[in-house]
């Protein structure tokens, strides 16, 4: 069964409004997880459908047009590195979040059970490191507006992909991700992606994820893939 929803549509059956916790903030999680959808290509789903996919610089497009003629063969995930943000929710396995008072834990069942933890506070009052180690999550900082819980999340290397397809990306990547429970069912997740490395000007993904309540993470062992170079 493909679990793709496309941005424009989401479905309706079985929804119920979303609960809210004690601090009264839309409730992520729940006893059930989400099943992320599986994405090869980010761009199709672009906000500004005329924009014509990814906004390449002549080293974007470069890199770009070498790693599809390669056709894939170098995907780090092949490796069993981590898909990295934002190409984490757009692989075809599940999550789930634990909401605490001053953090959102997320736990994923691919990418060999990554997780990230990402503090909670007013937008005001949090900060990323004046020079964070380079890694494949980055390093995250969230708020919430209204019913959005909105992260922030800089300090990546260059190690991992946007998406399956290649779209390439550098140490000065900048991803602005929103995290919106529309009901019971459904979870809309946007992408602003910044990297003047690669991109001529900042470009946003919207796709969405399906809540299965009665299903739970499974195990998921990544060893089958070549050595990483």
């Amino acid at each position: 069964m493909n679990w793709l929803i496309p941005a424009v549509f989401l479905p309706v059956f079985g929804q119920a409004p979303v609960s809210r916790l004690p601090d009264g903030h839309v409730d992520l999680g729940g006893p059930g997880v989400w099943k992320l959808p599986d994405i090869a290509d980010a761009t199709p789903r672009i906000v500004d459908p005329k924009s014509g996919g990814a906004p390449f610089n002549s080293k974007g497009k470069q890199v770009w047009d070498e790693r599809r003629r390669t056709q894939s063969a170098a995907d780090p995930v092949r490796s069993c590195l981590p898909p990295g943000v934002p190409r984490i929710m757009y692989t075809p396995y599940s999550m789930e979040f634990l909401q605490l008072p001053n953090r959102v834990v997320m736990i994923f069942e691919g990418g060999t059970h990554i997780f990230r933890s990402i503090p909670i506070g007013p937008k005001t009052g949090l900060k990323h490191p004046p020079d964070p180690n380079p890694t494949y999550l980055g390093d995250s900082y969230g708020w919430w507006e209204g019913d959005s819980l909105i992260v922030d999340v800089v300090g990546f290397n260059d190690r991992s992909w946007l998406d399956s397809f290649g779209h390439p990306h550098g140490e000065k990547l900048h991803v602005i991700e929103k995290y919106r429970r529309r009901d019971s069912l459904n979870l809309e997740y946007t992408a602003t992606i910044e990297d003047p490395e690669y991109y001529t000007r900042p470009w946003t993904v919207k796709t969405a994820a399906m809540y299965r309540p009665n299903d739970r993470l499974q195990e998921y062992i990544c060893q089958e893939g070549p050595p990483a170079r």
